[in-house]
């Protein structure tokens, strides 16, 4: 992970550069040219693939016409699918014919992620229980099982649960194949408030998170319970989580997992909107670390 960003000023222009949004946006309905042709639009060029909608209504591994039409906008718009999120399967299943099938189905999900373009596959091990035992073993599994690809796979941190034990996790994993996605919106302090809405902790939680971060889901809660808002329209500390990842030299995607709340056009346009914002938000505060 470069370091360059650490003692280099915020900008509009680098997190322009950087920024991304999940399919999410688009809503649930299936993802094809129209969706694809409205984030090119509002000016959003990295993407990542949810296949978490239930039903896989929005977006099916297994649906190879609905995946070409995919690949073929994506190249007229211009648009890289830079990370895919996995399918909402039960990840933590205990039962070992159902574990080994979740295994295999996110190994072949991982292997159409990669012929997509795609270099980071997100999973939601450990959303049900403690990352050891049977989980790690399924984890474990699928690593190998896609060995000989270049995928980075990625443990989402789940909704409710302090985001510690996952940087645990990967940090005593000690392998550049498996990363932490951190979702802001789902990390939750003992006290039940959510980490990143607290002015420090928010700042102290990715500084002490650091280089084992190798990816975000950005997107803002209300009333510490709602989440997937667009941008500045919640609660989130956002100068603190940005001046933190600049401190830390994140070099990833600034990848926003916000859903249409109001409309979809709305919340792409917040979601392109936001460095410019972000900067302003910056000013506000007469901080001299930008």
């Amino acid at each position: 992970m470069s370091g360059k960003h650490a003692s280099a000023k915020i900008t509009a222009q680098e997190i322009s550069r950087r920024l991304g949004c999940s399919s999410v946006a688009t809503g649930p309905e299936r993802l094809g040219a129209r969706k694809l042709a409205l984030m090119r639009e509002a000016g959003i060029r990295y993407m990542e693939i949810s296949e978490f909608f239930s039903g896989r209504t929005h977006y099916n591994h297994n649906d190879t016409t609905q995946i070409s039409e995919i690949k073929s906008e994506c190249k007229k718009q211009g648009i890289t699918i830079s990370s895919v999120h996995g399918p909402n399967i039960p990840y933590d299943s205990f039962e070992e014919e159902n574990r080994r099938a979740v295994v295999e189905e996110l190994a072949s999900a991982v292997k159409v992620a990669e012929d997509m373009g795609a270099r980071m596959f997100v999973t939601h091990f450990g959303s049900t229980c403690t990352i050891k035992g049977h989980v790690e073993k399924s984890i474990n599994e699928l690593m190998e099982l896609t060995r000989n690809n270049s995928m980075k796979i990625l443990i989402e941190n789940a909704k409710w649960k302090r985001l510690d034990p996952y940087v645990d996790y990967i940090r005593r994993a000690g392998t550049n194949r498996l990363g932490l996605a951190v979702d802001i919106g789902h990390a939750f302090d003992p006290d039940g408030v959510n980490t990143f809405t607290k002015k420090g902790r928010a700042y102290e939680a990715i500084c002490q998170a650091g280089q084992i971060i190798s990816h975000l889901h950005l997107h803002d809660i209300v009333n510490n319970k709602t989440d997937h808002y667009p941008p500045f329209e919640g609660d989130m500390q956002w100068v603190e989580i940005f001046l933190a990842l600049w401190k830390t030299g994140y070099s990833g995607k600034f990848m926003f997992e916000a859903q249409p709340k109001l409309s979809v056009e709305n919340t792409l346009k917040k979601v392109a909107g936001f460095p410019c914002d972000l900067i302003s938000a910056y000013r506000g505060r007469n901080t001299n670390e930008i």
